[in-house]
């Protein structure tokens, strides 16, 4: 069990204390100086959150320099690639804690509900400071600011823009698509993805239709992660000579799908990637909210089935166990249509 999941379980009892002992030692302990940042971001979660929140910063006009982040390991690769000075919590808490410790004039708490990282967010605090976080954090009760949270609607790009605007005093204004960063001079990318999480894992024969739904002629390039590479050999071999299997670095395939004409995945953390860009996009969604997680380059689409009272089930990123064996993933390709997100 990975650090991260082992802190989720102890976070429902494990939060109350914790943020107490947040409080304690940031008055107690006479930390050293900081030199360049005032201002921490906490950004537990997977890759996407970071993404998205990254691109809040952006749209802003706020440098991402100015700050320290406080991320999971999982994320890393984003932030490596977009230069930012961060501690991953997951890797060793202890150690990440005391190099935080009463420090920041501002702490920007993004984690939409579990606690414990409010524990965090209140050690970093330095006497006179900020800590700013979302309504439905289980220790919001302990911030200087609360941001409204709406779980189940509202595009996640626009609450961490409200967040990170709060903590900035600045306004944010809500934009359908983000543009395009570069020219689409590339060709289409399909990334493979969910393969390991039950909710979104299909199978050979249903990536090779959505292939041919969503790249009916013409040259792709196919990606997937280190995990997912037998899956994707097989699955070029159905396409022959039409196909190029991505092979290079995480910086290198930003770059491509930064100039592709359009993604085609399931919901996901290459989605959001793509909405960075400005990248139109075509993906699947089964558990997910397309409320909250639809692409936003302009052109995007989602494929979704409307018919199931269960669906979307997903809540503050978390899958629920599924009495129905995931009917949402049951999606006929030859007759679902994408659904413009426009």
């Amino acid at each position: 069990m990975s650090s991260g999941s082992l802190l989720k379980r102890l976070d429902r009892l494990g939060w109350w204390p914790a943020a107490w002992v947040g409080r304690l030692l940031a008055v107690l302990l006479w930390p050293a100086p900081l030199t360049g940042s005032t201002t921490l971001v906490i950004r537990p979660g997977g890759m996407g959150d970071l993404v998205l929140l990254t691109l809040a910063f952006r749209e802003l006009g706020i440098s991402m320099d100015q700050v320290t982040w406080l991320i999971e390991k999982r994320s890393e690769v984003w932030a490596r690639y977009l230069g930012l000075n961060y501690h991953c919590y997951d890797s060793s808490p202890i150690q990440v804690l005391f190099k935080i410790l009463g420090r920041f004039d501002l702490v920007l708490n993004t984690e939409q509900f579990f606690g414990l990282s409010q524990a965090f967010a209140l050690a970093a605090r330095k006497k006179g400071g900020r800590v700013v976080c979302f309504s439905t954090n289980r220790g919001a009760r302990f911030a200087d600011e609360k941001v409204r949270y709406d779980a189940f609607e509202e595009r996640e790009s626009d609450a961490f823009g409200h967040l990170v605007a709060a903590g900035f005093s600045k306004p944010w204004i809500s934009k359908k698509w983000t543009e395009r960063t570069q020219g689409a001079t590339g060709v289409p990318v399909v990334a493979v993805a969910g393969l390991q999480a039950e909710s979104r894992q299909f199978d050979l024969k249903f990536w090779k239709t959505l292939v041919l739904k969503t790249c009916s002629q013409g040259k792709f390039i196919l990606s997937g992660s280190p995990q997912d590479t037998l899956f994707v050999r097989d699955l070029a071999k159905e396409f022959e000579d039409r196909c190029e299997i991505f092979s290079g670095s995480f910086s290198d395939l930003c770059a491509q799908i930064a100039i592709s004409p359009k993604l085609i995945t399931v919901d996901g953390g290459m989605v959001h990637i793509a909405s960075y860009f400005g990248v139109p996009s075509n993906v699947i969604f089964t558990a997910g909210r397309a409320s909250k997680w639809a692409p936003l380059g302009k052109g995007s689409a989602v494929m979704v089935r409307t018919d199931l009272k269960c669906q979307p089930c997903t809540l503050f990123g978390q899958v629920p166990p599924c009495d129905f064996h995931f009917e949402c993933k049951k999606l006929d390709l030859n007759s679902e249509v994408f659904i413009s997100n426009g």
